[in-house]
């Protein structure tokens, strides 16, 4: 039985002072550039932990930079910024910095960019203009975000407000589930810009994680054959690179564009789970053979997921653990409450309100019970279903399990393996 690794190592927040040229390189910029800015990356003074991909090369977790620039009338009107021009760096090599950052907590690594003068001339320096940058993870050749969102060379005629990663027709559910994706963004004028220009990038995915004990072999005479993970409804596949904003209270940074369902696609126990939209809701699986053979051992899988909102729905709940038969039927159904910060879980829920990530006033929420299982899947936070030292007892009788959100990614472990035992 393998045991599963721990690393902490670079954090999610990355420092891109950006200006757009027409080059794919990043080399100094020339005499005659009106400005000069700074490309940054840096792990900040306490770096938070964060997941590694899989393959011989998965400490580096950034390969690829894209740099967009928008322009718009009006400071508040980001979302109809229209599309100035972009540069990408294909040969981003940020090793040396994340190595360093994994043991001494800081790094920063910095290379200069020019402006072309032609992207803010001289008649723009009043006009408001947004930068986008979006960092994606090209280590694997055949699993990467590039691939797995598509991620344009161009986003000519389109406004930053139309602006989406989204998931490829090539791709699956799984592309996702093992895609890191990062962006951020930056408004200011054109008089503004200058080499201390920075630009914070976040993670626009979310993390799920889940560790499972006790897991029975069979239920009323029937095998289990996997333990699931699964989102209330079909998950989205896309989401907007620009952070939306809560509105009168209500969370909205995810793929609005779409009328989304009012019933849940999960079926009650002893009911069949069509393979299709099984797929579909599916967070992560554990096999049965990976199911754990000591009372003392636990398993664990995990994945990346598109923000999402909440559940809909007098007795819904956003996620469930589902134990599942070969032929697809539900053999028991839980529901994940959410119950407290991952830091913070020993201490009252008053106490754990502020910085939880979960954001209230979604639709229908009227007490307490809806927040616990209503929440919404944020992006760059981290939900543990159940922890390492406190895994989901899954052979009890009980319908409800803890969940734990973390927003600042810390004490978030190495989900590389996707499924791994400890001893």
């Amino acid at each position: 039985m393998g045991k599963n690794i721990f690393l902490r190592a670079l954090g999610i927040s990355f420092f891109t002072a950006i200006c757009y040229g027409c080059s794919n390189s990043l080399d100094m910029p020339d005499a005659d550039a009106d400005r000069t800015l700074e490309l940054r990356i840096s792990s900040g003074l306490n770096p938070a932990s964060r997941t590694v991909l899989p393959g011989a090369n998965n400490v580096q977790h950034v390969t690829k930079v894209a740099l967009y620039l928008f322009k718009h009338t009006l400071a508040e009107d980001t979302l109809g910024a229209s599309f100035v021009g972009m540069m990408t760096f294909d040969q981003v090599n940020w090793q040396q910095a994340i190595d360093a950052a994994s043991t001494t907590g800081a790094s920063t690594q910095r290379q200069a960019v020019k402006i072309p003068k032609e992207w803010i001339p001289e008649e723009d320096r009043d006009s408001w203009f947004t930068f986008l940058a979006i960092g994606s993870d090209e280590t694997d050749k055949s699993l990467n975000s590039t691939k797995t969102y598509g991620l344009e060379p161009s986003a000519n005629g389109k406004t930053l407000g139309d602006f989406y990663a989204e998931l490829q027709t090539s791709c699956t559910m799984n592309d996702i589930h093992q895609s890191e994706l990062f962006a951020g963004t930056l408004t200011l004028k054109g008089a503004q810009v200058n080499s201390s220009t920075v630009i914070n990038l976040y993670r626009r995915v979310a993390g799920v994680k889940g560790y499972f004990r006790r897991i029975p072999d069979q239920l009323n005479g029937v095998e289990v054959a996997s333990v699931r993970v699964v989102y209330w409804n079909k998950q989205l596949t896309a989401v907007p690179f620009f952070k939306r904003y809560p509105k009168d209270g209500i969370f909205c940074d995810y793929d609005c564009r779409n009328t989304l369902p009012s019933t849940s696609a999960i079926p009650d126990k002893g009911e069949k789970f069509p393979d299709e939209a099984l797929e579909a809701c599916t967070y992560f699986t554990i096999p049965k053979d990976s199911f754990p053979q000591s009372i003392k051992n636990y398993a664990t899988a995990g994945s990346y997921v598109l923000p999402a909102p909440g559940a809909v729905g007098s007795e819904n709940a956003t996620l469930y653990v589902l134990l599942m038969s070969a032929d697809g039927t539900v053999l028991d159904k839980r529901r994940v409450f959410f119950k407290s910060s991952y830091a913070t879980r020993s201490l009252t829920r008053s106490a754990t309100d502020q910085g939880t990530g979960i954001i209230e006033g979604q639709p229908g929420d009227e007490n307490e019970l809806n927040r616990q299982r209503r929440y919404p899947i944020i992006a760059n936070n981290f939900y543990s279903i159940g922890t390492a030292d406190e895994p989901i007892d899954l052979s009890t009788g009980e319908t409800e399990v803890n969940l734990y959100v973390d927003p600042t990614w810390e004490g978030y472990h190495e989900w590389s393996e996707i499924i791994s035992v400890t001893e």
